[in-house]
């Protein structure tokens, strides 16, 4: 849309009608046409790309260059050269093709005591809800023991409340006192209030790595 004539190719003044802006103004519309775009100083750009081997790489998806020297020596694809594998790494091959490390089978640091490691997870929600209304539950189990809390939940917001009577609860049954609680990284274990609950008697807190769930699989196998 321009008001300058000059710049249509060709314009058909039959049309009219009225445009509407943003700040209430109104135009009056005095024709349909195409506008011829000049380019004040047109120039081309073109990229050549020294080595064969990879432009042919590149343009095939980034296949092995073995592969690419059989389908040049059986004539798959018309008009590829001969290619000649390079010794260079290809960056964008090998940053598709890493893999994740697999997770040890055995923790590197066993616990020796009750509620020295504590793993937890909220699970949820859950259809159909139990009569009295609950779709979450929070699982937490004792590194050491292997001993179970199964905490019933209307909402993920009372995960916090849980935690802080579950501490108070096992403390006194167990006479250990909680180091360390373990969960990913929800916002339901992460709040500041939790935080400075933690902090306040001495627990640490530790957050699994994000789609990490091996990190926690103590607790994730119950589920």
């Amino acid at each position: 849309m321009t008001g300058n004539r000059a710049l249509f190719a060709d314009l058909d003044v039959s049309v009219d009608g009225t445009v509407s802006f943003g700040d209430n103004s109104v135009v009056d519309i005095k024709g349909r046409g195409t506008v011829l775009i000049t380019v004040a100083q047109p120039v081309c750009l073109s990229v050549r790309h020294g080595d064969g081997a990879w432009r042919w790489h590149k343009r095939l998806g980034h296949p092995n260059f073995g592969a690419l020297k059989t389908m040049a020596r059986t004539g798959l694809v018309r008009g590829l050269p001969p290619i000649e594998h390079v010794e260079q790494v290809c960056d964008a091959c090998l940053a598709g093709k890493q893999r994740r490390a697999p997770f040890p089978q055995v923790a590197k640091y066993l616990v020796t005591e009750t509620l020295e490691l504590v793993h937890a997870d909220l699970c949820g929600p859950i259809s159909p809800a139990t009569l009295g209304g609950k779709k979450f539950f929070l699982l937490m189990v004792d590194d050491h023991s292997r001993f179970m809390w199964v905490v019933l939940l209307a909402s993920k917001d009372g995960a916090a409340a849980s935690i802080q009577r579950f501490k108070a609860t096992a403390e006194l049954e167990s006479k250990h006192p909680l180091r360390t609680f373990r969960t990913y990284r929800g916002a339901e274990f992460t709040s500041i209030a939790l935080g400075e609950f933690f902090a306040e008697h001495g627990v640490q807190r530790h957050l699994t790595a994000p789609y990490s769930p091996e990190q926690n699989g103590m607790v994730e196998r119950r589920n």
